[in-house]
């Protein structure tokens, strides 16, 4: 579900533009730079941050 509501926004942004995803630790931690990478964006940071992990990506031309 996390990745649906992630490219729901995606579609709504340009090319280059960046997106800020506050994740909590376990399976969409795990999966969902990945799947986000073969979509053609670029993970720009993924940082932890008091119990959550704030997931940077950047749209691709894709």
């Amino acid at each position: 579900m996390t990745f649906v509501r992630v490219k729901l926004a995606l579609e709504t942004l340009t090319t280059g533009s960046r997106l800020g995803i506050r994740l909590n630790p376990g399976e969409p931690l795990d999966n969902l730079p990945r799947s986000l990478q073969e979509e053609g964006c670029r993970v720009v940071s993924l940082e932890p941050e008091e119990g959550i992990f704030v997931l940077i990506v950047e749209k691709g031309g894709g």
